[in-house]
């Protein structure tokens, strides 16, 4: 609810709020642990699936349990602040981000540690050192956004 009222509201303008597309996010069960996912969502801007973080259709490496670029993510000064995790260590800056998958209970949520590995267990929903990474979808025909591929991404 979060992520579709207060975040969306500031984040985007009105135009760019134009150009993100309404989805049906489905909420598939916990393959590892068999965890109910809940009632599939109508939403605006979401979290990633462990499903989705693990297709290498959409760059991710699909393996949960190996290190990977792919998985990283760099908290931000914001995220920090508010309380996210940033590991001072290997990968430094590094946080634990959470997914919308249910975990080892329906008390559970999905996250990915500092070093890229998927935890299908998850944690319990209201530890407050995760960070949010949202997701949504563009209408790519609108002239607000554009995508250059330079040749850089990471595989």
């Amino acid at each position: 609810q979060w992520l579709n009222k207060d975040f969306y509201d500031t984040a985007f303008s009105s135009d760019e709020q134009q150009a993100i597309v309404k989805q049906t996010i489905v909420n598939e069960d916990n393959s590892e642990y068999e965890t109910e996912g809940g009632s599939n969502t109508k939403d605006k801007v979401f979290l990633l699936s462990m499903e989705e973080v693990l297709n290498p259709g959409y760059g991710f490496c699909e393996k949960y349990d190996m290190e990977s670029l792919t998985h990283m993510i760099q908290v931000t000064d914001y995220a920090h602040a508010m309380g996210a995790y940033t590991n001072s260590n290997r990968y430094q800056g590094n946080g634990w981000w959470w997914l919308r998958s249910s975990g080892y209970t329906t008390f559970h949520a999905v996250y990915v540690g500092c070093y890229g590995l998927v935890r299908p267990d998850g944690d319990y929903i209201d530890a407050y050192d995760k960070t949010c990474v949202p997701a949504l979808y563009l209408d790519v025909s609108s002239d607000l956004w554009t995508c250059k591929d330079d040749g850089n991404a990471m595989n």
